[in-house]
């Protein structure tokens, strides 16, 4: 049993991790058709081997499952960008939720860090923004309070610092995605933004899975 899930495990991470390699390629060859079918797999490799048995994972779960709505959407057509904006917000609030869960805690200085970077970042922006200055406020918003629940977890464990680390690089990928769009062109931005977020969604759900796993392995 232990041999087959351990199968079923490396099976999947190889497919995930073929998916980017093949993703990059897409995109390096303007490949539309590889870039929409590979560019999900990775997460919903994640999907394939989480269990939403409580609801930290449960909402850890849903937020993925936006994601892959989000990557599809923003993949498709540069017009759905709000579409694939909001599908993202819904993630963010569903990992809001879920490390709110594990904790309420204040946790001063990480919100105070984080307010003053996301005023830097949208001084910046919102010349260029447009008709997008609401929607993006209110993204930059969303994720930064997701970024801050994450880093109010008070037991700062593994999947605590999993958590952190995923929220972090989630908020350096989207900044990525917004410098690039409207402020200035960032040179192999599309590679950036996809390694920072793969790396981001592998370490949201590792908060979930290596529990996941330790409970598997004592039998309960």
């Amino acid at each position: 049993m232990v041999l087959q899930q351990s199968i079923k495990i490396k099976s999947i991470i190889t497919i995930g991790l073929l998916s980017m390699a093949f993703y990059f390629i897409g995109v390096y060859t303007d490949s539309f058709i590889v870039r929409m079918i590979t560019k999900p797999l990775p997460v919903i490799a994640m999907l394939v081997l989480l269990k939403p048995i409580n609801h930290y994972s449960k909402f850890i779960f849903t937020g993925l499952l936006f994601s892959v709505v989000g990557d599809l959407l923003l993949e498709y057509s540069a017009s759905l960008f709000i579409y694939g904006l909001i599908a993202f917000l819904l993630a963010h609030i569903t990992y809001i939720v879920a490390f709110f869960k594990r904790s309420k805690r204040i946790a001063l200085i990480p919100l105070i860090l984080l307010m003053a970077f996301g005023i830097v970042i949208y001084w910046l922006l919102y010349p260029e923004l447009g008709n997008m200055a609401h929607p993006v406020l209110i993204y930059i918003i969303v994720i930064l309070i997701m970024s801050w629940r994450a880093a109010a977890q008070g037991n700062y464990d593994k999947n605590a610092i999993y958590a952190v680390g995923g929220s972090v690089l989630f908020v350096l990928s989207d900044s990525i995605i917004a410098f690039n769009k409207f402020y200035v062109e960032i040179q192999h931005a599309g590679y950036l933004i996809m390694l920072t977020y793969w790396a981001a969604q592998s370490l949201l759900f590792y908060s979930v899975y290596s529990h996941q796993i330790a409970e598997e392995q004592s039998g309960t």
